[in-house]
């Protein structure tokens, strides 16, 4: 495990990255309910509530609780980033994003307007605090590490898709002003490639080559593909920002636009599976697996995005699930795979020393969660996401079946993570 260039005395206490990561399966859990009580033809309308309901479970429940989780771990460590009062920042996020979140579904699935008031006076505050500091703290780090650099669009990106978010959430909380839906498709852009893709992209610069123990991505991708993509994004907000991709020369400007962005993340996808396929640790890992199943969704998805944008059919909901379901959800997954024993295993020697009494109690990475555990994992995730798949397009028992599932992943999820901080606390106090 490759721990060059990492700050580890920097590490902020175990407790910060592990209370968003033992939360977010939680939201797996909540998102599955909301679309069982639905039933099987929520599937059919994009613009459902219950599916709006469960996207932002998964979405900002999820995959933003896992990212902001990481965050806070990696900055400190990756960048030397002094985040101003880290403790009861993460405290404030982690709250924030929870009960902002919750209310956000609850006012989808009644309607009312107090719920999505509530939750826009309690999630965009803090999200827009977080992105700043956090901004600021990656702006005036000197760190030349890829990731750091790679990092500022991605918060960058975080503050437009909050902007974007907020104006959307407004129709619902103050319906006198109506639902601006021509903003729907540059929340979702940003939200999706620039928050949550560019997320995985950043700080898989740092976490393939040290878990994997794999050889560097290209310096000219690392230094090029967020930037790159961040830019483009830009130019196809400026088209929609006021309708006028609807004129032809427009249209095709975004089609173009479009097509590089696909090229841009193509590229990536390439020359990871590439790098992954080649790595020097030649043990079984699960996490390999989760991150190539990851990679090759995420070609799939741009495969029939551009089908879908050159024959003008309605993929909508086929694409949202290869892409949260079948992109970030796994690739997530793994990394936490790795991420959460490594914490527990450092922070255990931290505090008894290299060589101090009790070190010998200390369980290896591979003895946290074990290869066996996560192979499980793995089996869940891949019959939950190939369900969920066939679910579109066959019986509603399917659905009933993928949702059940989902179910059972979350919660295992949720099981792994509190066994291994469990785990943690059992042999901190032993051994005090």
């Amino acid at each position: 495990m490759n721990h060059a260039n990492l700050a580890l005395e920097n590490a902020p206490s175990i407790s910060t990255p592990l209370r968003f990561f033992a939360t977010a399966p939680i939201f797996l859990v909540i998102a599955a309910l909301i679309l069982i009580a639905a039933g099987p033809d929520v599937l059919s309308n994009r613009w459902d509530n219950h599916i709006l309901a469960a996207t932002h479970s998964i979405t900002l429940g999820f995959i933003s609780m896992c990212i902001l989780g990481a965050l806070f771990q990696i900055l400190p460590v990756l960048a030397s980033c002094q985040i101003p009062a880290l403790n009861s920042t993460s405290w404030y996020t982690y709250i924030s994003i929870t009960s902002g979140t919750l209310l956000l579904i609850f006012g989808f699935m009644s309607q009312l307007e107090l719920f999505f008031r509530l939750s826009i006076y309690i999630l965009i505050p803090s999200l827009l605090y977080f992105s700043f500091i956090v901004f600021y703290a990656l702006y005036t780090s000197h760190s030349i590490v890829a990731s750091t650099r790679s990092l500022r669009f991605t918060l960058l990106s975080f503050l437009v898709s909050i902007i974007f978010g907020f104006i959307l959430a407004s129709g619902y909380a103050w319906k006198e002003y109506g639902l601006l839906r021509q903003y729907t498709d540059m929340h979702i852009a940003w939200a999706s490639i620039g928050w949550v893709l560019t997320s995985i992209i950043a700080i898989s610069y740092q976490v393939i080559p040290m878990f994997q123990i794999t050889t560097e991505l290209p310096t000219w991708i690392k230094k090029l593909l967020v930037p790159a993509i961040f830019i483009f994004l830009i130019l196809l907000s400026l088209i929609y920002i006021d309708d006028s991709h609807k004129q032809l020369l427009n249209f095709q400007l975004s089609i173009i636009l479009k097509v590089t962005i696909s090229l841009f993340i193509s590229v990536f996808i390439y020359y990871s599976i590439k790098h992954l396929l080649n790595r020097k640790k030649r043990m079984p890992d699960i996490s390999l697996w989760f991150w190539v199943t990851g990679l090759s969704n995420l070609l799939l998805t741009i495969f029939i995005y551009l089908y879908s944008l050159f024959f003008d059919t309605n993929d909508s909901i086929l694409l949202g699930v290869l892409f949260f379901a079948g992109v970030s959800i796994p690739i997530i997954i793994g990394m936490l795979n790795k991420i959460v024993p490594f914490l527990i295993w450092y922070h255990l020697h931290r505090n008894h020393g290299q060589n101090g009494p009790g070190i010998s109690s200390i369980p290896l990475t591979t003895d946290i969660i074990s290869h066996y555990m996560s192979l499980w994992s793995y089996r869940i995730y891949i019959s939950s996401f190939l369900l969920l798949v066939l679910s579109i397009y066959t019986s509603p028992v399917v659905f009933y079946l993928a949702m059940f599932n989902w179910i059972i992943l979350g919660s295992f999820l949720f099981y792994l993570i509190m066994r291994s901080i469990q785990l943690y606390h059992s042999i901190l106090f032993k051994n005090t």
